[in-house]
């Protein structure tokens, strides 16, 4: 934490809370920080001491003749400094008086904590020392393969650096290793297993940060439902938690780490972690989830390390004001309570809380290990045909990542800022169309052939250059690869088709009015009532009356939005090629959203108010899943399952509603339905550069 520069010195009046930190189990009778800690406080006490130099109290506790006594000294204040940080972020964080040392002179002084930051009680500390068991082992090993894989790092370059790491490891220097494969054989054959120091310094050597070796602490669960218990909440976990849900229930939980070399303990906040800050990982998580959930609590003063890693991440800030630095592109965005990041995690960033209160962020890693149709899977697609001697021919790239390119790299700029209005046709068309490839194909053959004329019609197919004079598109596919190459223009006015023609919720398909962009984006807070950089989406619905006349029906997401007791808000701007979609809901007592299923997971972070999730039983009844109220807990659940979300409270509740759509992308919603069959077309005559239709790279 950082210092000011005058500290009050302790007094009479400062006694009990010296009392309560010498009691406290981080200071030991005997220990080298609590003889220190005591000697300074009586010292303190004494007149004029506040105004001696540190060599002065150095060659005074020590010594004239001790050795090197001012640099000894320095380096047992400095821990002694560490280990007053711990206490205050543990055991003595509801302490209304921090004692501190002065940074320039050897006195301690006292500070008034904030009162503003909510009481967080970590009710679970995972051992780091205790061996890993086989099916932990087997996890690790795939860990090492799809992060390694991931960061671009071939299998020869991953091989050779865990070699390197094995020679310099007792007891694995002499064991023969070759590579991954011959390593965990070596420890399969011998019952060997490692524990969690052992495997942090591994994925370090092979270039992984260690922070990416956490979500190893969570056992997976098969359940469809998981709630989390937050550390900021006062309930019993055992009496009230567990009770609560049909699935699984689980809590976050801090790890020690023991060096073994000096015999101290350090805890999340120092070394790799950064300083004053406390990472909790959950207890638990579902087996098919491909998330990572991080409650991360930032001292005043704190930071993160600087590290990078596959996929995307989600910053929401709970609580505080906090800072998230990009240190490859220099940019530094502040954000406050109800603000997000999102941004491709690629990128170098870090943490920082430079505000005079404790920060709490909810932060979301989805890393895209093996899911297709997502940014990871592409970056893998062209490093495969682009890693080779130049390419005689444009590469076989799927359709996605061509769009992908094109959005990435070529988009046109967005016209004008968005303000209050509601763009009048589809800004995020390459969104979209992922989306609607993840939900299966049409369901309606019969009212394909119209939507494609109508599509057609609107985005001027009958007028493009020479050699084109089409009036309409021939299949679907051919539409989502002008859609997503930003070619085909969907105006507002289609999406109830759409809906109909997919059987998507209606609601999702409305997000991709509004643009996305890439490598990261940041989405403020609201301030004094007004949207900022949220929309309402009851303003996006009452622009698509269709929607309501269109025969969906009066359950659906669109009309239910038009009744009071459901605000529904969506941010203006989102990350281009991500699998993570973010909105705020506010339910009124008694009042519940529409049942809807999607690809993927939700994750319901309450911040107002108590709600339950619901899914429906083969009677059509909703069966309540799980209870959660603010800063108590979270729900992470399949959204595939035809599920809602229902105010159980007599007051309004407010929640985050975020959706992994990349999860589970390998197990369609719905069996796609036959589409026009392609008609023999007349070969395309080369045109103007300028006023060719484009077509997919690598097709003839």
């Amino acid at each position: 934490m950082l210092m000011p520069t005058t500290l009050p010195k302790i007094g009479p009046g400062q006694k009990p809370y010296v009392d309560k930190v010498l009691a406290d189990p981080l200071f030991p009778a005997g220990s080298t920080h609590r003889v220190l800690f005591d000697y300074l406080v009586k010292e303190t006490l004494k007149e004029g001491f506040e105004q001696r130099h540190v060599e002065q109290v150095a060659l005074d506790y020590f010594g004239p003749k001790y050795v090197n006594a001012v640099s000894r000294f320095g380096v047992q204040k400095s821990r002694l400094k560490k280990r007053l940080d711990r206490y205050y972020l543990e055991s003595g964080r509801a302490e209304p008086v921090m004692l501190r040392l002065s940074q320039n002179f050897c006195y301690v002084g006292w500070e008034q904590r904030p009162a503003h930051a909510p009481e967080l009680t970590w009710r679970r500390q995972f051992a780091d020392t205790e061996k890993t068991s086989p099916s932990k082992m087997l996890e690790f090993k795939r860990y090492l393969e799809e992060h390694s894989t991931a960061e671009g790092t071939t299998a020869a370059e991953r091989d050779d650096r865990l070699v390197i790491w094995a020679k310099g490891q007792h007891p694995f220097d002499d064991a023969g290793v070759t590579g991954l494969d011959s390593f965990f054989e070596y420890l399969r054959v011998h019952n060997r297993s490692l524990i969690f120091r052992e495997m942090r310094s591994l994925v370090e050597a092979i270039g992984i940060h260690r922070l990416m070796l956490d979500p190893l602490f969570s056992e997976t669960t098969p359940a469809d439902v998981l709630l989390l218990r937050l550390p900021s909440s006062a309930e019993p976990y055992r009496d009230r938690l567990a009770d609560s849900v049909r699935g699984a229930a689980g809590e976050f939980g801090t790890t020690a780490l023991l060096d073994q070399a000096n015999q101290r303990t350090y805890v999340h906040g120092e070394s790799h972690y950064g300083h004053g800050t406390v990472y909790g990982v959950p207890s638990r998580k579902i087996a098919e989830s491909d998330s990572a959930f991080v409650f991360l609590s930032v001292a005043p003063g704190g930071y993160s390390t600087t590290h990078h890693h596959p996929g995307d991440e989600l910053v929401l800030v709970l609580h505080g004001t906090i800072s998230v630095l990009f240190e490859d592109s220099g940019l530094t965005c502040e954000m406050r309570k109800g603000s997000f990041a999102h941004f491709y995690a690629e990128q170098n960033h870090s943490i920082r809380n430079s505000s005079g209160d404790e920060a709490h962020l909810f932060i979301i890693r989805f890393y895209q290990f093996n899911i297709p149709q997502t940014r990871q899977s592409m970056r893998e697609e062209l490093w495969k045909q682009l890693r080779q001697p130049r390419p005689q021919v444009a590469p076989k790239l799927d359709d996605l990542t061509w769009g992908w390119i094109m959005n990435s790299a070529a988009d046109r700029s967005i016209k004008k800022p968005l303000r209050d209005e509601v763009p009048d046709a589809v800004s995020n068309g390459f969104g979209l169309a992922r989306f609607l490839k993840r939900s299966g194909g049409p369901l309606k053959a019969a009212a394909l052939t119209q939507f494609l004329d109508a599509a057609a019609a609107e985005s001027g197919l009958e007028h493009r250059g020479r050699g084109q004079h089409r009036k309409r598109y021939a299949t679907v596919d051919e539409w989502l690869w002008e859609l997503e190459s930003s070619q085909a223009r969907l105006p507002r006015k289609l999406i109830p088709s759409l809906v109909k023609l997919y059987g998507v919720f209606d609601l999702l398909a409305c997000e991709f009015l509004f643009p996305s962009v890439p490598r990261h984006v940041v989405v403020h807070a609201p301030e004094d009532g007004a949207t900022g950089d949220w929309v309402d989406m009851s303003t996006v619905v009452r622009k698509l009356d269709d929607l309501l006349d269109a025969g969906i029906g009066t359950d659906r997401g669109a009309a239910l939005l038009l009744q009071k007791g459901v605000e529904y808000d969506i941010p203006k701007r989102s990350l281009a090629c991500a699998d993570v979609a973010i909105s705020r809901l506010r339910l009124q007592a008694g009042f519940h959203t529409t049942d809807n299923t999607h690809p993927g997971y939700e994750l319901l972070i309450p911040t107002e108010g108590t709600v339950v999730v619901e899914y429906y039983d083969d009677r059509d009844h909703p069966v309540v899943m799980c209870t959660l109220s603010a800063q108590t807990s979270i729900a992470h659940y399949n959204s595939r399952r035809r599920h809602r979300i229902r105010n159980d409270g007599s007051v309004p509740a407010t929640m985050f509603l975020i959706r992994f759509y990349g999860e589970g992308a390998d197990r369609p919603m719905a069996a796609p339905a036959a589409t026009a069959k392609k008609r023999p077309t007349k070969p395309r005559t080369p045109g103007s550069p300028r006023t060719e239709r484009m077509r997919r790279p690598g097709k003839r």
